[in-house]
């Protein structure tokens, strides 16, 4: 059977699926192969089962579902050492097992070689595959733990917090996500009625699933924003240095945490515009945060892996989005605009992403001329070039061509800039000023960057 075929995507998400076990593997690429669709990874429910149902019925033969208790919590918690007395203190008070039956339990299934065993002190699982499927059936298909019960509990911190979503993430992603969700929604009303008079704590739940109930997310925060007094905006710096913020300045302001909640909606196809008035709303409560957005915007909204996939979906979405609200005069926008245009006119964006909880890919990304590209470059440069007329806009106008001869991008991709050269130059020929010095030079860097950088002649 050939493999050698796969593109990247399907290469990472079997690696991703199967944790280097290589029968999962080959039968994962089978399913693809089969039926010719990347997207059968992302319900890998029915291979799982078949790899590993004979161990799951066999502890449940034993009928002693404290064993399945037991491996349901290493399976969340990935590695329990012997001697944190507070964890089991933890596990006794939620789940009614004592430490010394957990370990008892421990040694039997080490015997039969499904948990490992390290300095008679560690205890995990040795197959990655194997503990992800643990957790599914534990806590989701046969709910022998109560999910809810270990939210509330193991969020006190950052480091529980990360446990909670790096043992979820991996389930969402390889069985019936939409299963999964319907089975969160109670716990995630549970989690939040147990944090009802602890609004921090209620944001940080929110923060971390909001793709449970979106939609009900989107209304809290929304109240939330809609109870804050307006704030004067004509004093917005406009010029901020993005490069100086950093999470740590949050300092617990609350205003940031509503934004943070809503930054995460840059990954719903449902709910990404709703996300994006309600910034601008709580800018008009909150001015510090415009220079928030313009960060997320230029850094998180930009080109990535998935871009092309998504047909640069949301990158034309924002945009849309910005030009749309500019038509009310809105200055605040249209400066928010100039000031992300350019990021966006590059054609090759460095990028990263998690491969797993201790490694990270950096890769380059390269536009591609797509329909969708010609329509978000044509509407960026014609917005920008239908401001010259006006006083205001002229100088931020020329400062944006300076901009774009010098692009920041890895490497440049001809065939588009060659592209906007159809809209820029018509632009140039009928407006610039040929008395004006600044102008005549701006349209000089220009002809050498096409001459030199892109090989065109005769301009």
């Amino acid at each position: 059977m050939e493999f050698n075929n796969f593109n990247y995507r399907v290469i990472e998400k079997i690696y991703n699926i199967t944790k280097g076990n290589p029968r999962l593997a080959i039968m994962c690429a089978k399913l693809v192969l089969e039926e010719n669709d990347i997207f059968v990874l992302y319900n890998v429910a029915n291979i799982f089962e078949n790899y590993y149902r004979k161990v799951f019925d066999e502890i449940e033969k034993l009928q002693r579902p404290m064993y399945l208790k037991v491996l349901g919590i290493i399976s969340f918690l990935r590695v329990i050492n012997n001697n944190e007395l507070e964890t089991f203190q933890k596990i006794h008070d939620i789940f009614e097992i004592s430490k010394t039956e957990f370990w008892d339990i421990v040694y039997e299934l080490n015997n039969q070689e499904i948990i490992d065993l390290y300095e008679n002190q560690y205890a995990k699982f040795s197959d990655q595959s194997f503990q992800s499927y643990i957790f599914y059936k534990v806590f989701f298909e046969k709910e022998i733990l109560d999910y809810g019960k270990l939210l509330v509990n193991f969020s006190n911190n950052f480091e529980n917090y990360q446990l909670i979503i790096d043992s979820l993430n991996p389930t969402l992603a390889n069985f019936n996500s939409k299963f999964i969700k319907d089975k969160l929604i109670k716990h995630y009303l549970y989690w939040t009625d147990c944090y009802n008079n602890n609004k921090l704590e209620i944001l940080k739940v929110l923060k971390y699933f909001w793709f449970v109930e979106e939609k009900r997310t989107l209304e809290i925060i929304e109240n939330e924003i809609n109870r804050l007094p307006d704030a004067e905006v004509v004093n917005i710096n406009f010029e901020i240095d993005t490069q100086k913020l950093y999470k740590s300045n949050y300092n617990n302001d609350i205003n940031l945490e509503y934004f943070e909640i809503l930054k995460q909606y840059k990954q719903s196809f449902c709910g990404f515009i709703k996300s994006l008035e309600l910034m601008f709303h709580l800018l008009y409560k909150y001015p510090e945060l415009y220079g928030w957005i313009v960060k997320f915007i230029k850094e998180e909204l930009i080109f990535d892996r998935d871009s092309f996939d998504e047909r640069y979906y949301f990158q034309i979405l924002i945009f849309d989005f910005l030009i749309e609200k500019s038509k009310r005069n809105n200055k605040i926008i249209e400066n928010l605009i100039f000031q992300i245009s350019n990021t966006f006119l590059e054609t090759s964006y460095r990028t990263g992403w998690n491969t797993g909880k201790n490694s990270f890919v950096m890769a380059t990304i390269h536009l591609v001329l797509t329909e969708e590209v010609k329509k978000l470059r044509q509407n960026i440069l014609e917005y920008i070039f239908k401001k010259f007329w006006n006083n205001q806009s002229k100088e931020k106008i020329l400062i944006f061509l300076e901009k774009y001869t010098q692009p920041q991008g890895f490497e440049i991709i001809e065939e588009i800039y060659i592209f906007d050269s159809t809209i820029i130059i018509p632009f140039i020929r009928s407006n610039l000023d040929p008395n004006d010095f600044h102008q005549c030079k701006i349209v000089n860097d220009y002809i050498k960057f096409l001459e030199k950088g892109l090989q065109i002649k005769n301009m």
